[in-house]
């Protein structure tokens, strides 16, 4: 199947398909909202809008090209605004199942050298604080 446009990069295929699409009403996510169990879609110039929000969050805290950038959160709209900001900083995402024991999740971290551990649970972070202190 032939490609919509020419790129050689996840951030340059999604700044692509945000030019494409913003201000049309096609959904670049679609998840099920855990309270209501409606589905909800979120348009690709509001990802995209997240998307910046947290890459200046991500450069204000330091993250620069070739940083890494821990993530341990369930599949969830955060996770993929989190993993594509990383990526327009050129850094480099650290993927963490939210199963691990704290254990395995100090190991990865410093094995990997994570600048910064984004988490989505109180749980999650009880996991890293040691790591980080």
């Amino acid at each position: 199947m032939p490609a919509l446009f020419p790129f050689e990069t996840v951030p340059q295929l999604y700044q692509g398909l945000v030019a494409r699409f913003a201000g049309q009403p096609r959904a670049a996510l679609r998840y099920k909202d855990r309270r209501t169990k409606a589905w909800v879609d979120i348009p690709w110039d509001e990802l995209d809008r997240m998307v910046r929000a947290m890459a200046g969050y991500l450069h204000r805290q330091g993250v620069r090209p070739g940083d890494r950038v821990a993530i341990i959160s369930e599949n969830r709209p955060e996770w993929a605004i989190t993993d594509m900001a990383t990526q327009l900083l050129g850094g480099v995402n650290v993927s963490l199942y939210t199963s691990l024991p704290p254990d395995q999740v100090a190991f990865i971290l410093r094995d990997s050298g994570a600048k910064l551990f984004v988490v989505s649970t109180g749980i999650q972070l009880k996991k890293a604080e040691k790591v980080f202190d």
